[in-house]
C-alpha cells in the first residue's frame, strides 16, 4: 500500500541545496553581466555638461580663495583692455575669438583667469553644443557655450540702477549663495561675450539660456551647486538657426524670467 501522506510531504520539500547553489550562481552571472553593460554605457551629454560646470564652479571659488574673497572679473563687451573671466566674443563668423582656447585657459590682457584652476578648455563648453565658426570653406568648432551672471564678478558693470552687484564673497547675502546663480549654458545664437545680460523686472530677453537637454539647460549657483533647469516658456530659448540674435525681444509674463530674476540680484 502506497503511503500518500509521505508522498505529500516529499512534494512540499522545496529546493535542494544543489538547486539553490545553481540558482545563486545564475543570478550572480546575470548581475555581473548587467554591471559590465552599465559600465560601458556612455555618459549622457547632460551629465557631462553638469560635471563641466561643477568643475568651473570649483575654479571660481578657488580664485576667490586666492584673491582675498574677491570674485573673478566679469566684463561686458570685448575690450581686451578690460579683462574678464573669459576673453573675446563668440559668433559664427571668421573671427579668431570663437575658436581660440587661450581666451579660456591662458591668462593675459583679455582675462581667462580661471584657466590656471581648470587647465582644460573642454570645461567651458557643453558637449551637446555642435556650433562652429566658418573660415572660408572650413568649419571649426566654437570653444565656449557658457556665460556668467552680469551682476556677479569684480568690475562688472551695473546693468540696472538700484540692484546689487556682487564683487566679493561677502556681498552674496541677498539672494543667498544657494539662490544666486553664477554660470549658465547659453543658447548658440545668443552667446557672445562672457557676460549674461539680464534686467530684473524688465520682461525682455537680451541673452537667451540654452535648452539643449530636452528643453532644459545647466545653471550653477554660488554655493557650488549645478542643476539641470527646465525652461517652460518657448520664448526663453528659441530654436537654434545658426544666425546670431542681435536684438532684444519682449517676453511679457514669461515665468522663466520670473524664476531667473529672483536668482540674479536684488534691490
Amino acid at each position: 500500500m502506497i503511503n500518500t501522506k509521505h508522498r505529500a510531504k516529499s512534494a512540499k520539500r522545496g529546493f535542494s541545496i544543489a538547486e539553490l547553489c545553481t540558482l545563486v550562481a545564475v543570478l550572480g552571472l546575470f548581475l555581473l553581466l548587467f554591471q559590465a553593460h552599465a559600465g560601458t554605457r556612455p555618459v549622457s551629454h547632460a551629465a557631462r555638461c553638469l560635471n563641466n560646470l561643477r568643475q568651473l564652479m570649483n575654479a571660481w571659488r578657488m580664485y576667490s580663495d586666492d584673491y582675498s574673497d574677491v570674485l573673478v572679473p566679469n566684463h561686458f563687451g570685448s575690450d581686451v583692455n578690460t579683462p574678464g573671466w573669459v576673453g573675446g566674443r563668440i559668433d559664427y563668423g571668421a573671427t579668431p575669438d570663437a575658436t581660440n582656447i587661450n581666451y579660456l585657459i591662458k591668462p593675459g590682457p583679455y582675462g581667462a583667469f580661471l584657466g590656471p584652476y581648470v587647465k582644460s578648455p573642454t570645461f567651458f563648453k557643453c558637449p551637446e553644443d555642435k556650433s562652429y565658426a566658418t573660415f572660408g570653406s572650413t568649419r571649426i568648432a566654437r570653444v565656449r557655450s557658457l556665460s556668467m551672471n552680469g551682476y556677479v564678478g569684480k568690475g562688472t558693470q551695473a546693468i540696472t540702477a538700484g540692484y546689487r552687484i556682487y564683487e566679493r564673497v561677502t556681498d552674496m547675502v541677498s539672494p543667498s549663495p544657494a539662490n544666486l546663480w553664477v554660470l549658465i549654458d547659453e543658447q548658440e545664437d545668443s552667446i557672445n561675450d562672457g557676460f549674461f545680460y539680464i534686467t530684473p523686472e524688465n520682461y525682455t530677453l537680451y541673452d537667451y539660456p540654452s535648452a539643449r537637454h530636452d528643453r532644459a539647460g545647466v545653471i550653477t549657483f554660488a554655493d557650488g551647486r549645478a542643476e539641470l533647469h527646465q525652461w517652460r516658456d518657448p520664448r526663453t530659448s528659441p530654436i537654434v538657426r545658426g544666425t546670431m540674435i542681435t536684438s532684444a525681444t519682449s517676453s511679457p509674463g514669461n515665468q522663466d524670467l520670473t524664476w531667473l530674476f529672483a536668482r540674479t540680484t536684488s534691490h
